[in-house]
């Protein structure tokens, strides 16, 4: 009997890592779909759960997870800048599950809509196989536009657990069902309908009411018509409502968008609505008539189940990523269109819309000035309406200090930005393409991974590019110097991090020892920082000694110079002491008197790192 591949899930267990807001429904709903198929065996590792039970990141926990469970495919889901927080792996960890322990690795999005995600997803893209992405098939053009690929990025719809969402065929008691964050714009909705008499039912949001997945399913089971909204922000979107409803056979009423339509034939598989009133009309409507109402519900669960299924979705996603091939035919998520015969039931300057707002928002440069213009003239209206505190706070300044005043204020803050931008563009400047090589790791080069306007060996130092912005220019010249000689494992921010640790223990008693030189550019940071003290280098200088197999890198692996070529590169600094071997044999040949006031470990194996720590902090 053929094996079933194994699938591990990288994901939060919680919404937002917050045990206070109960399990995260979207996550714990993508592994039950994939549990639910039957296709794989899958287990899951939660990096909140970790924290919450160990107080410290599970990044070390998930190699070992890894190497235990073997998964032929980790399934990641991601939504903070990796290694920003407790519940996200750092991109060195993701970079030893793909490429060092060579496991597929497959990213799945939410909300690619939102801009962050989308550097974000940029920033893991050399760890990844591919992206899934849900909810705007426009967004998805728009990256593969700007990338210049159509490889990394692909559409699909949202996976539901068959095993919560179905329609059981029973009586239904609930005129309308909406189960979801009770935002503005919706509750503006279903307010409009309860005064038009229509009894609404609803509930839920992950961080307000919560109710699990079995609790949501069967309030739509019980459910005539689904309601669902089609925005996030400015973008057109297609959520997991919509699939939910659909597939638990309540008639989905829904807010009229375009990417609902690339999916499902409005007023054959559901109903859209333009306005209030319309939803009000429609509501009533098909309230009261039921067949019609009945029609609808039928064929959205009917197209649900047979083209949007979480077993169709797992089997193209397994089918790419372990490249296998079976009768499920090839697949493409950029094909999905908006014809004007999927929108024939519309009226026809309602379709024309749908189809001008689809090409704006799946064109790079017209979507993002129609973004840009919508907030300029949403702005001011806010401010009036608003009855926040902030902005009561500044019409009350404008009023007690006058405009003469607030433009003096203005000014001063216009000013001192101009200095921070001065000094940012400097530091941004020191790093730039030309000064920055590619980092060796091993055998493998990483890619050179564009972030904004700035490239970058290390994506995680453009995170903390507000922290240089007081970086004297003797580390900024000293930087710069050590990425022109080469290729330099330390990204910005460990130069920064080694360099300070440097100038702040000068004043102590002992000398400084490194343990693992590499190619020698971590020991000239220390050498040009603090030159009256000795400096104590420990490597084998030939490659790994030995691992364990919970290291991530093999024995006889070789990563950095040999011996002659670091002593010549380090030739002009007279208190440098080298020490070739395996660590601390070689420390036998230390004074025994001999002190240190600071130690720089950057060894690749648990044994080295165990025995240095003993050695050095006994």
């Amino acid at each position: 009997m053929k094996k079933k591949p194994s699938v591990l899930f990288v994901l939060d267990k919680w919404c937002e890592g917050n045990p206070n807001y109960g399990t995260s429904e979207w996550e714990s709903n993508l592994w039950g779909s994939l549990e639910s198929s039957g296709l794989t065996t899958c287990e899951t590792f939660h990096f909140d759960e970790y924290y919450h039970l160990y107080q410290q990141a599970g990044d070390d926990a998930l190699v070992r997870k890894c190497l235990d469970y073997k998964p032929d495919m980790v399934c990641l889901v991601i939504y903070k800048i990796p290694g920003s927080d407790f519940n996200v792996p750092t991109l060195r960890t993701l970079e030893i599950v793909r490429h060092q322990l060579n496991i597929s690795t497959v990213a799945i999005w939410g909300d690619l809509q939102s801009p962050q995600q989308v550097e974000i997803s940029k920033m893991i893209l050399p760890f990844v196989d591919f992206n899934v992405c849900t909810a705007s098939s426009a967004t998805v053009s728009r990256i593969d536009k700007s990338l210049k690929t159509s490889q990394k990025y692909t559409y699909f719809w949202v996976p539901k657990d068959s095993r919560c969402f179905y329609n059981p065929g029973t009586e239904r008691d609930i005129p309308i069902g909406y189960v979801g964050s009770p935002k503005s714009e919706r509750l503006s909705a279903i307010d409009s309908l309860r005064r038009s008499g229509i009894d609404v039912y609803q509930t839920g949001g992950e961080r307000q009411q919560y109710i699990s997945t079995g609790q949501y399913a069967q309030i739509l089971m019980r459910s005539k018509i689904g309601l669902s909204f089609s925005r996030s922000g400015h973008s057109h979107v297609i959520n997991a409502r919509t699939f939910e409803a659909t597939l638990c056979g309540a008639m989905l009423l829904e807010e009229e968008g375009f990417e609902t339509a690339k999916l499902f034939v409005p007023f054959v598989d559901y109903v859209p609505y333009s306005s209030h009133k319309d939803l009000v009309e429609k509501a009533k409507y098909y309230l009261t008539h039921d067949h019609e109402r009945q029609t609808i519900a039928d064929n959205g669960c009917r197209r649900s189940h047979e083209n949007y299924s979480a077993t169709r979705f797992w089997r193209i996603v397994l089918n790419r990523a372990l490249k296998s091939t079976n009768s499920e035919p090839a697949f493409d998520g950029n094909t999905f269109e908006l014809t004007p015969e999927r929108l024939s039931k519309l009226p026809l300057i309602r379709s024309l819309k749908l189809r001008l707002l689809n090409r704006a928002w799946s064109n790079v440069v017209v979507h993002t000035g129609i973004s840009n213009l919508q907030r300029l003239v949403k702005w001011p209206f806010t401010i009036i309406s608003s009855y926040t505190r902030p902005a009561e706070r500044f019409l009350r300044t404008l009023i007690k200090y006058s405009l003469k005043r607030a433009l003096k204020r203005f000014l001063r803050t216009l000013v001192k930005g101009t200095e921070i931008l001065r000094h940012y563009l400097e530091v941004i400047g020191a790093f730039s393409d030309e000064h920055i090589p590619q980092v060796n790791h091993g055998n493998k080069s990483a890619e050179i991974i564009e972030i904004g306007d700035f490239n970058h060996t290390a994506p995680d130092c453009f995170i903390f590019t507000n922290k240089y912005l007081s970086v004297d220019q003797e580390f900024i010249s000293l930087a710069k110097r050590i990425h022109g000689e080469g290729p330099a494992a330390l990204s910005v921010r460990e130069m920064w991090n080694l360099y300070n640790l440097v100038k702040k223990t000068s004043e102590l008693q002992g000398d400084i020892a490194e343990v693992g030189v590499l190619n020698g550019r971590s020991a000239k940071i220390i050498c040009e920082t603090e030159n009256k003290k000795k400096v104590h280098l420990f490597d084998t200088f030939t490659g790994i000694p030995f691992n364990s197999e919970i290291d991530a890198i093999k024995k006889g692996d070789v990563l950095g110079d040999s011996l002659p070529v670091v002593k010549q590169y380090l030739s002009k600094y007279e208190n440098v002491f080298f020490y070739p071997g395996v660590f601390p044999d070689t420390a036998a040949g230390l004074n025994e008197q001999a002190s240190f006031s600071l130690v720089h470990l950057d060894v690749d194996t648990y044994r080295t790192t165990k025995e240095s720590l003993e050695y050095f902090y006994p």
